[in-house]
């Protein structure tokens, strides 16, 4: 991981070849447990220029589901809609926004229940929630974008 993080800084900030690298480099990371340095690196790329670059939209799908297996719901759904902004691949795209609808949909659900009217307030309907693909288990996803790899660890 070290020798990728060194040639990594080699790179200009604005190079695509840089945020393949620090994608690999943050894969890297996870294939010997540092996750915490994984995510780092994810994060990273969240302030990247190259808004489309496969290996961004790639680091958003695996950091959304860093977000939502860490239950931080919100930094999830930022993190999606980024992606459905992002991404040009019609996939990805609805995949991404599937995942911002389901989480905002849990985010109402745990917000306070609002103070009642008096009696003829309504009860409040639970609407079915249905699990939505994530992007970065998208079918077909970015033309170049990197493969789920056997052997490799996902967030």
């Amino acid at each position: 991981a070290e020798l990728l993080k060194e040639h990594r800084e080699t790179l200009p900030k604005d190079d695509a070849n840089r945020v393949e690298w620090t994608f690999r480099l943050a894969e890297a990371y996870l294939a010997v447990g540092d996750e915490d340095k994984a995510v780092s690196e994810y994060q990273a790329l969240l302030r990247h220029p190259l808004r489309s670059n496969p290996f961004r939209l790639s680091a958003l799908g695996k950091l959304g589901e860093h977000y939502e297996k860490k239950e931080d719901w919100r930094s999830a759904l930022q993190v999606y809609q980024d992606l459905a902004q992002s991404a040009t691949q019609r996939d990805w795209v609805d995949a991404a926004k599937a995942r911002a609808a389901a989480l905002r949909e849990k985010i109402a659900g745990e917000a306070p229940p609002a103070p009642e009217r008096g009696p003829s307030a309504p009860s409040p309907k639970p609407s079915p929630q249905k699990p939505a693909p994530s992007p970065a288990g998208a079918p077909g996803g970015p033309a170049g974008a990197p493969e789920q790899k056997e052997g490799t660890q996902r967030l």
